[in-house]
């Protein structure tokens, strides 16, 4: 795999799921061949203010490496090789992951249902203006009180204003799979961390009942996922 798959971890209070998946995520990566960086950071004691420091994050590795890099959560499960990113970067400077069944070369209008992560960024002017605009968009979130996640603020914000200069590439929903989901098709399973922080960020952001809850699986399924990823096995919900 050419690209660098990169990925950062700042535990929230006196838990270390983040750091654990940190450590997990290496060795698995290692054992598959892809390429990584993955980083400890001291944290900022909040789950939604660690989340909103990821941008920068990207954009300092983006700079380091100089070369194409995926951003992959760091308590995503991988099971299979993620070297299809650098097929991806070079037919479009965005590749990310849908949540529908088909790989596509989307107009930008389309973008909007991307998830979180995986994400591939081809380097070149273009991407670095848009993830410089992310950065921006994120500190301007935070200064101004909002109530947005890295993400929300990603879609609603900058993605409108540098949609128009990017090409993407949408993966299917085999790349990140919910917790739960996962069969010997899977790539990724999405990690979903458990803390009151988070609990907190998400309530304040509107977020309630069954969808809240599903945010917050922590580590609740991840033997299974395994086991699915490599039996074949289906699980039919995710709740």
């Amino acid at each position: 795999m050419k690209s660098i798959i990169v990925s950062y971890f700042s535990d929230v209070g006196d838990s270390t799921y983040y750091s654990d998946h940190g450590k997990r995520l290496s060795e698995e990566l290692e054992a598959l061949g892809d390429r990584y960086s993955i980083v400890g950071l001291e944290g900022h004691g909040d789950y939604r203010a660690n989340c909103l420091s990821k941008p920068l994050f990207i954009r300092e590795m983006y700079h380091k490496y100089k070369q194409n890099i995926v951003w992959l959560d760091v308590d995503s499960l991988v099971h299979k090789s993620l070297d299809m990113f650098d097929w991806c970067l070079e037919k479009a400077k965005v590749a990310c992951v849908s949540h529908h069944g088909a790989h596509q070369k989307v107009a930008p209008q389309q973008v909007t249902m991307m998830k979180a992560s995986p994400i591939g960024f081809q380097y070149c002017d273009e991407v670095t203006a848009f993830i410089d605009g992310w950065v921006d968009d994120c500190q301007n979130d935070a200064k101004n009180g909002g109530n947005r996640f890295d993400h929300e603020v990603l879609l609603e914000k900058t993605l409108p204003r540098f949609a128009d200069m990017l090409t993407f590439i949408l993966l299917d929903n085999r790349w990140c799979r919910w917790p739960g989901l996962t069969d010997s098709d899977t790539y990724i399973t999405m990690g979903l961390a458990d803390n009151e922080s988070k609990r907190k960020g998400l309530i304040d952001m509107g977020v309630t009942g069954d969808t809240l809850n599903n945010q917050l699986v922590g580590n609740e399924r991840m033997e299974r996922d395994y086991e699915n990823a490599s039996s074949g096995k289906s699980v039919q919900s995710a709740t």
